[in-house]
């Protein structure tokens, strides 16, 4: 898969997304974010009004921000099982307070709405030594009675010479498609770099 579009997040680290995934400017209101939702469903559909799920992925994004240090914020919609079907991915910096990567594993493995055993794992990026945490979670009913559920997988590395680690958190209702999601997202995390790391590594 090609990657595309090298984006520096900051001074000190640089990612890069696919084509197509759009850089969001995360709005601060429920009001914006479903702003934000149906100009991206424009974008993609030609459509006046957001699909559900892109709109509820929206807003848990700019839910987020209140409680984590976010760097950036990505999103797509993937095509499967007759449906839109988003896709995000979000950067933010996590204080390791003398954490080991192990222990990391283990508080992203028990986040609210877990379904199922998470798998963690420790591998090598070319940022550095990381912890890779993948599960599935179940989020709060809809209007229709659904539970949405979505995969998640995140990547935590630590920050060279930094009591912090980078964490990238991607996430997808995009179930069916578990397998082909999970490969590109481990291309984007693999290209992550912090300053001064040879691109070729």
């Amino acid at each position: 898969m090609a990657i595309a579009d090298d984006t520096t997040i900051d001074a000190s680290l640089a990612i890069a997304t696919p084509g197509d995934w759009f850089d969001i400017r995360l709005p601060q209101s429920e009001a914006g974010a479903d702003e934000l939702a149906a100009q991206l469903t424009r974008s993609w559909l030609g459509e006046a009004t957001p699909a559900e799920d892109l709109r509820r992925l929206i807003r848990t994004l700019v839910a987020a921000t209140a409680a984590l240090d976010i760097l950036c914020a990505y999103a797509t919609v993937l095509k499967g099982q007759g449906q839109l079907l988003p896709a995000s991915l979000v950067v933010n910096v996590f204080p390791l307070r003398g954490r080991s990567l192990e222990q990391i594993a283990a508080e992203l493995s028990d986040a609210e709405g877990v379904l199922a055993a998470p798998v963690s794992r420790l591998l090598d990026l070319p940022a550095g030594r990381a912890v890779r945490v993948e599960r599935l979670r179940e989020w709060g009913g809809s209007a229709d009675g659904r539970h949405p559920v979505s995969l998640v997988i995140q990547y935590a590395v630590q920050v060279p010479s930094s009591g912090n680690a980078v964490v990238l958190t991607f996430s997808t209702p995009a179930l069916g498609l578990a397998e082909q999601v999970g490969q590109m997202f481990h291309a984007i995390a693999c290209t992550l770099r912090f300053e001064g790391q040879e691109p070729g590594r």
